[in-house]
């Protein structure tokens, strides 16, 4: 185990130098979903009886969503290694389902499933198959959405087939989650096409701060003239970065295939490319166990008690001890999976930063 430590003495010094530490004032954080959630699955069996076809469907729908969940929590190149379930022994991994747009006749039931899975088993399941997984959600980025049209780009338009394919997509419970921006008057009016264009950040930090988070992603479609196919530019937007992350997709028309249809699959792909991201930063692929003996900042004691909670939300920490407390800071200890860097990409979930100081560490609120 890596033991990094930090001397008692310092605890004292922090604590005299209290007054250089403060909370960030935002908005509150806008909630982020369930990893562990698997939505919109459709469902189709035919039976001797719309109950026995119902049932089948439910089975069959729950052992496809798990195939899903798997996926979505570890890495491609892993794919190829995942445990193969049957049917039955997906149901004990299910913690709760709901079906929705049922249709049944005397033999055949159809509907669209959501599963909800219980974590530490699938977590427990890939583990004992030898695999690496994500078990951190990102932060959310409020979602923007857009069109190149004949005269420009077209902005908050409630029609837009583009728009309304990223509204019926699941970006809540993604590794990556995303918010949509409302479109309401505040945010038409703060952020116009010409700060689009123009990539004003300063337009684009206010509304992220708006929404309770720190990053904006704009998704820019353009369709060729007979859409057969779209191509999708990206910019994300980070407060304090002097520039956007930019990248694009172009998507082909399947056979049949409407704008809409077309469009929900671009989005999908790009949900996954931004998931793939993520794994890569936030999957822990050692074995290496740490140590971190750090100072606790806070200006109220309600404010380390909502430390203490998100510190309880990061799956990598196996262990906090709290060596003392004060009125205004803290001593903790933490043991956990990886290294500090690693840890430090979980904080950051959680709005908390671990900062080292000349050997000294250091963990504060950052809103």
């Amino acid at each position: 185990m890596q033991q990094i430590t930090l001397n008692k003495a310092s605890f004292r010094f922090f604590v005299a130098l209290m007054g250089m530490w403060a909370f960030l004032a935002v908005a509150a954080p806008v909630q982020a979903g369930d990893i562990f959630r698997v939505t919109g699955v459709p469902i189709d069996a035919t039976a001797a009886s719309a109950a026995a076809a119902r049932t089948q469907a439910v089975a069959s729908g729950q052992k496809a969503a798990l195939t899903v969940l798997l996926k979505r929590l570890t890495k491609r190149s892993d794919w190829g290694l995942l445990p193969q379930v049957d049917a039955a022994t997906a149901q004990g991994y299910v913690r709760s389902f709901q079906v929705a747009g049922e249709k049944s006749s005397s033999t055949r039931y159809l509907a669209n499933l959501t599963v909800s899975f219980n974590g530490p088993a699938v977590g427990s399941l890939l583990r004992q198959s030898g695999l690496h997984y994500a078990d951190t959600q990102a932060r959310p980025t409020v979602l923007l959405t857009a069109e190149e049209g004949t005269t420009g780009t077209i902005l908050w338009d409630e029609t837009s087939p583009w728009r309304r394919a990223w509204a019926r997509v699941d970006t809540e419970n993604s590794l990556t989650p995303l918010i949509m921006a409302l479109g309401d008057i505040e945010d038409i009016t703060s952020l116009p096409v010409s700060a689009v264009d123009a990539g004003d950040l300063a337009a684009f930090n206010a509304m992220a701060e708006r929404y309770g988070t720190t990053r904006v992603l704009v998704a820019k479609a353009e369709f060729d003239p007979a859409s057969t196919s779209v191509k999708a530019r990206y910019a994300l937007y980070t407060k304090g970065a002097s520039a956007p992350r930019r990248w694009s997709q172009t998507t082909m028309a399947r056979e049949g295939e409407d704008k809409t249809a077309l469009s929900k699959r671009a989005a999908r792909r790009n949900i996954s490319r931004m998931e793939a991201d993520w794994k890569t930063r936030s999957i822990i692929t050692s074995d290496e166990r740490s140590e971190v003996t750090a100072t606790v900042s806070y200006e109220t004691l309600n404010g380390w008690v909502g430390i203490q909670k998100r510190l309880k939300k990061i799956p990598a920490i196996q262990t906090l001890n709290i060596l003392a407390v004060s009125t205004g800071g803290a001593l903790v200890d933490l043991e956990f999976a990886g290294t500090p860097e690693s840890l430090n990409v979980a904080l950051t979930q959680q709005d908390l930063s671990l900062t080292d100081v000349n050997g000294d560490w250091f963990l504060a609120s950052i809103r």
